[in-house]
C-alpha cells in the first residue's frame, strides 16, 4: 500500500481513430467466460503429417521488434471507455485500444529513476497506453487498462515479457497508475531504463468500467497474467522470448504473488520465472491487516487502529458488494454511506484515509454492525445459524482468497522493511512467507532492516532487478545480508 501524496496526471498522446474502432484482433463472439482451472492435458505425441510444409526458421532478433505491431491511434481517453466484450481464452490480452503517449529522452529517463539505480546507461523510452482484454475474479469478461514502457535501446533479445504490479492507489477512476506518469516510477520505469520491455496493468475496473476488485487475489491475478499476454501481442513477433517476470509493490506484490499462484491453470502465454515482491499486501488468512481484530472492537476509535487498517477494511468491504451484489455501499452503516461512499468513489488513498479519519469515529460508523456481528459468527462457525445471508457470503469470498503458491511454479524474492508499520514485518511478512513454505515454495527473503513501507523499494529495486535478470538468465541469484523474519503473529 503505497502512502504518499497523488496529484492526477492530465492525459496525453492523442490520436485520430472513432471513437468505436478497435485496434486489436477482432471479437471473437464466443460468450463463454467459464474458467478451465485443470493442468494442462499431457502432450502424447501425434502421428507425422506427410506433406507437411517445412517450418521456417524464425528471423534474426533485432533491437527494432521491440517496437509496435499495430497502429496506436487511439486517443488516450478512448484507451479507458474500452467497451466490454466476450473474452475467450484465445483473447485474453488482445489488445482493444491503444495510444502514444511520446517519448521519455535519456535525460527524462535519469530524472525519473533519479538514485533507484545506476543511471549511466539508462535507456530512453517510448510509452504507450492500452486497453486490453481480460477476465474478473469470478470468470466475467472485463477490459484491464495499462501503461506500457517500451525501451529505445533494449537488452539483448528476445526479451523476457515483464509486468510490474502496483500499490493501493485507491478506488476511483482517477486514480489509475497509468493516467499519471509518475505513479510508477518506483518498480517500472528502472527496468525500462535497463533495456526491458515493461507493462504496469490498472487492474480491471481501476480507471475504467466497474470497481477494482481490491484484494480480490483471483481478480487482480489475472489482470496480472493477462496483462503479459498483452505486452507479447502488442510488439512485433519476435520480441520476445517464453519467459516472463514480475515485481510488484505493496497490493502489486501480492498481485505478482496470486500471479505465482494462478499462472500454471489460469495460463501466462509462457512461462512465469520469477517474482519479486516488495514488502508484498497479500491475504493469505482472516486476519489479515487485523480484519478480525477490528471487527471485535465497534467502539474502539477508528485512529487507534492506525490509518492502514481501517482504509483496507472499508475499500475491500466495498469493492467485494460492488462487483458480488452490485450494492455498492451494502458494507457500510446507513448513517455514513452516502458521505464515505462518495469519498472512496472521489478521492485516492491518502486523501481518503483522511476523509475515513474525519467522517467514522468509531468502527462502527464505517462497519455496518449486522454484517460485523455475522461475520463474527462465520468466523467462529461458518456453520453456525447467525453466519447467514450476506456475512455467509462474503466469510466465503474471503476463506476462497487464499490462494496456495505453486511449488513448481516461479522462483519468488521476498523483500520486507524491518521497520514497515504498514506491512508489518511479524503481521504481515512472517505470516506470508510461513504460507509459502506451507505451499511448497522457498522464497529468497531479503529483510533490510531501517527500510519503511515508503522506501522499501527505493533502497531495494536495483537488487531486485539484478535478481530478475539472474533468474531470468537461469544464472546464480544474488544474496541479501539479512534474510531473518521474526516470528509470525496473526
Amino acid at each position: 500500500m503505497r502512502w504518499g501524496i497523488f496529484v492526477l496526471g492530465a492525459c496525453v498522446g492523442c490520436g485520430g481513430s472513432a471513437a468505436g474502432e478497435f485496434v486489436g484482433a477482432a471479437d471473437t463472439g464466443d460468450e463463454t467466460v467459464s474458467i478451465d482451472t485443470s493442468p494442462p492435458a499431457e502432450d502424447t505425441g501425434s502421428a507425422p503429417v506427410e506433406d507437411a510444409t517445412p517450418e521456417t526458421a524464425p528471423p534474426p532478433w533485432t533491437p527494432d521488434l521491440v517496437d509496435l505491431a499495430m497502429p496506436c491511434t487511439d486517443t488516450a481517453e478512448q484507451v479507458y471507455l474500452a467497451p466490454v466484450g466476450p473474452t475467450s481464452d484465445a483473447a485474453r490480452g488482445d489488445v482493444v485500444r491503444c495510444t502514444v503517449d511520446g517519448t521519455w529522452t535519456v535525460a527524462d529517463v535519469q530524472a525519473k529513476i533519479g538514485g533507484k539505480d545506476d543511471t549511466s546507461k539508462a535507456s530512453a523510452l517510448k510509452i504507450v497506453r492500452i486497453a486490453y482484454r481480460t477476465r474478473r475474479g469470478d470468470g466475467r469478461p472485463a477490459i484491464g487498462t495499462a501503461r506500457v514502457y517500451l525501451p529505445s535501446t533494449p537488452r539483448p533479445g528476445p526479451l523476457p515479457v515483464v509486468v510490474s504490479a502496483h500499490p493501493s492507489e485507491g478506488l476511483a477512476d482517477g486514480c489509475a497508475p497509468s493516467r499519471d506518469e509518475g505513479k510508477m516510477n518506483e518498480v517500472a520505469t528502472p527496468l525500462g531504463a535497463r533495456g526491458y520491455a515493461v507493462i504496469a496493468p490498472d487492474f480491471a475496473g481501476l480507471g475504467n468500467e466497474g470497481t477494482q476488485g481490491y484484494l480480490d487475489n483471483h481478480d487482480t491475478g489475472y489482470s496480472t497474467l493477462d496483462a503479459a499476454r498483452a505486452l507479447r501481442k502488442l510488439l512485433k513477433p519476435g520480441a520476445f522470448s517464453a519467459k516472463v517476470a514480475m515485481n510488484g509493490y505493496s497490493q502489486g506484490g501480492g498481485a505478482v504473488l496470486s500471479a505465482q499462484a494462478l499462472a500454471r491453470t489460469y495460463g501466462v502465454d509462457g512461462e512465469l520465472v520469477a517474482v519479486a515482491a516488495f514488502a508484498p499486501q497479500w491475504p493469505t488468512r482472516l486476519n489479515s491487516f487485523g480484519f478480525v481484530d477490528l471487527l471485535k472492537q465497534p467502539d474502539a476509535l477508528t485512529i487507534s487502529f492506525g490509518i492502514t487498517k481501517p482504509v483496507v477494511a472499508v475499500l475491500r468491504t466495498y469493492a467485494y458488494f460492488a462487483n458480488a451484489t452490485g450494492d455498492h455501499g451494502a458494507g457500510i452503516p446507513a448513517a455514513t454511506r452516502s458521505s464515505i461512499s462518495n469519498s472512496i468513489d472521489n478521492l485516492c488513498l491518502v486523501a481518503f484515509g483522511g476523509a475515513l479519519q474525519g467522517s467514522a469515529l468509531r468502527v462502527r460508523d464505517f462497519f455496518d454492525d449486522g454484517l460485523r456481528t455475522g461475520l463474527l459468527a462465520c468466523v467462529a462457525d461458518p456453520k453456525a445459524p447467525a453466519c447467514a445471508g450476506a456475512a455467509k457470503a462474503y466469510h466465503a469470498f474471503l476463506a476462497q482468497n487464499h490462494l496456495k503458491a505453486d511449488p513448481k511454479g516461479a522462483r519468488v524474492l521476498y523483500v520486507q522493511g524491518g521497520a514497515d508499520t504498514i506491512m508489518p514485518p511479524a503481521q504481515e511478512a512472517a505470516c506470508n512467507v510461513a504460507k509459502l513454505r506451507a505451499d511448497g515454495v522457498v522464497p529468497q527473503i531479503c529483510v533490510d532492516g531501517v527500510a519503511l513501507h515508503s522506501n522499501i523499494v527505493d533502497r531495494n529495486i536495483a537488487f531486485g532487478m539484478d535478481w530478475i535478470s539472474a533468474a531470468v538468465a537461469g544464472t546464480a541469484l544474488p544474496t541479501c545480508a539479512a534474510t531473518e523474519l521474526p516470528a509470525c503473529t496473526p
